[in-house]
């Protein structure tokens, strides 16, 4: 009776960490909060790019959910705000963007990445470490959570 105790503990045990694992996972992978790009990958080459060294600040971008397949989104580029952006999102992780406004100030080439490719983004999915992939026509653009 008590070897039965043990085992049913045991079991019990590797169940909730299962659980608890899967809810850590889920919660990750959802659009919401802060992002980072730091990757910028060419569809049609394969070629990746990162963010230079002598380039300073960060094109980042929050995502707020709105309802079960709709959300808003602001942020900046290294120069620019973005404001008042929308978004719906589908099955198999499609992405539509609505629409967004930016200032108009000269734009450095690593943050003319995200300004000239993220409004036609189609597909976003998430890597197994924690980041963004956004599929755009011609570039793939990656995000890192802060």
């Amino acid at each position: 009776m008590k070897r039965l105790l043990i085992i049913i503990t045991a079991i019990c045990l590797v169940q909730l960490s299962c659980k608890k694992n899967n809810w850590f996972n889920v919660i990750n992978n959802t659009l919401d909060g802060k992002w980072k790009m730091v990757v910028v990958k060419d569809n049609a080459t394969g070629q990746e790019m990162t963010k230079p060294d002598s380039v300073k600040g960060d094109v980042e971008i929050t995502f707020v959910t709105t309802g079960p397949s709709s959300g808003s989104f602001s942020g900046h580029t290294l120069v620019n705000s973005i404001d008042g952006g929308s978004y719906t999102t589908g099955s198999n992780h499609t992405i539509s963007i609505k629409g967004f406004s930016m200032t108009q100030i000269y734009e450095l080439p690593w943050a003319d990445f995200f300004t000239n490719n993220f409004g036609s983004a189609y597909q976003y999915s998430f890597t197994s470490d924690g980041k963004l992939t956004v599929v755009t026509a011609i570039k793939t653009l990656v995000f890192l959570r802060e």
